[in-house]
């Protein structure tokens, strides 16, 4: 069910404006035989893109319906900021292959939310991305430090770090839509960003690229401990 979401994120690293990504499952069991169904009301699943067919004749109408429905990002900012920074950290690795993700990546996709309108800057021709930076509103606060909430879901095993600072996600129940959509721009700036790199060496965009020196010599504690291993949890 996630990889309706997750090819959302392909679409984006794709960057061309051309290509649209969707992706469906059609179910002959019916809902009402699920046997998790308590987990998951119907019209959730359908908007994840899992539709029953014995159940509604007009499932293909549905279908066409959520083609054409553009995802609109909440504009109020979430009170909960640690289960929100950390379902964003859960987000970034979802659309990972193998929901692995590299620490650098996972540093510049978290640090250009800091300042989202250098996404919109970065995506300048995608009127999605421009309409998300006009109502995202978690922008990530300076006191809102990546290393606390990765040590946080160390803690609980929810992710691993291993040796050569690979952050893989162990769990990823329950991510909502607005995080998938955050870190979907973020990374696909950051794409964007470092394939213009080379032609435009002197472009303020590419600061994005460097910030993870910065965080390696301030958590350097934190990147000898990951090397060693101390990070490393089976899935």
């Amino acid at each position: 069910m996630r990889f309706s979401e997750r090819i959302k994120g392909i679409e984006k690293r794709l960057g061309d404006p051309n290509v649209v990504l969707n992706s469906f499952i059609l179910s002959w069991t019916k809902y009402a035989e699920l046997p998790w169904r308590s987990h998951q009301k119907k019209e959730e699943l359908e908007h994840r893109h899992v539709l029953f067919m014995k159940d509604d004749d007009n499932y293909m109408d549905k279908m066409f319906h959520l083609l054409q429905t553009k995802p609109v990002r909440s504009d109020k900012r979430k009170k909960s900021r640690n289960n929100y920074l950390q379902t964003l950290v859960k987000a970034f690795l979802t659309q990972s292959h193998n929901k692995t993700m590299s620490l650098e990546e996972l540093v510049s996709g978290w640090s250009i939310l800091r300042e989202p309108r250098a996404i919109g800057e970065a995506l300048s021709n995608d009127t999605g991305a421009q309409e998300w930076v006009q109502n995202f509103p978690d922008t990530i606060a300076e006191n809102e430090d990546l290393l606390q909430t990765l040590m946080d879901m160390i803690g609980r095993n929810e992710i691993s770090v291993s040796k050569d600072l690979q952050v893989t996600l162990l769990h990823d129940e329950g991510i909502p839509d607005y995080a998938i959509m955050d870190a979907n721009y973020a990374v696909a700036a950051i794409t964007e960003i470092r394939r213009s790199a080379p032609s435009m060496p002197e472009r303020p965009l590419n600061r994005w690229l460097n910030v993870f020196a910065v965080f390696q010599k301030k958590h350097s504690s934190f990147i000898n401990s990951a090397k060693a291993g101390e990070y490393t949890h089976a899935a």
